[in-house]
């Protein structure tokens, strides 16, 4: 079986999705895999993955599970999908009407971080401003905990 996350910069939700199921499975018969809609555009603002992501990914001891490239989405890397988990419509709309994913979906209506409520600019820079993302990350780490954890809890029971 192979699990693809999909984002937009595969630079912070998908990449956090998918070494936390990593983490978990402790198995090589599931393939885990991430990418972005938009990884080939975001490359260069975000380096290999955003600092709040390697953040969790330090504290929560996921790196050793985690991608080291972030990907863009793309027919070829769908082609071998069992099951396409969206971090939000438009992600799967992507998939869908771009590149013709037509496979097992789910969406997971997981915020990027300037969709969550209460966020603060990164114009806005500052300690107050990298406080702000950091809540708001732990947030988001939190769902999609919780929304791995039901999948595999998923999985176990089929």
């Amino acid at each position: 079986m192979h699990i693809h996350f999909v984002c937009s910069g595969n630079s912070y939700r998908s990449r956090l999705a998918e070494a936390y199921l990593k983490s978990k499975l402790g198995s090589k018969e599931i393939k885990v895999s991430s990418s972005g809609i938009e990884a080939s555009l975001h490359k260069f603002g975000n380096g290999p993955i955003c600092w709040y992501a390697m953040r969790l990914m330090k504290r929560n001891a996921l790196i050793e599970f985690m991608s080291w490239q972030q990907q863009q989405t793309t027919k070829e890397l769908l082609s071998g999908v069992d099951l396409l988990i969206c971090m939000r419509q438009e992600h799967l709309d992507f998939c869908q009407n771009g590149m013709g994913y037509t496979g097992e979906f789910e969406v997971w209506d997981v915020p990027d971080l300037n969709e969550m409520d209460g966020f603060m600019p990164s114009t806005q820079s500052g300690l107050e401003t990298d406080i702000n993302h950091i809540e708001l990350t732990e947030q988001t780490f939190r769902l999609i905990v919780e929304k791995v954890d039901k999948l595999i809890e998923g999985l176990r029971n089929s």
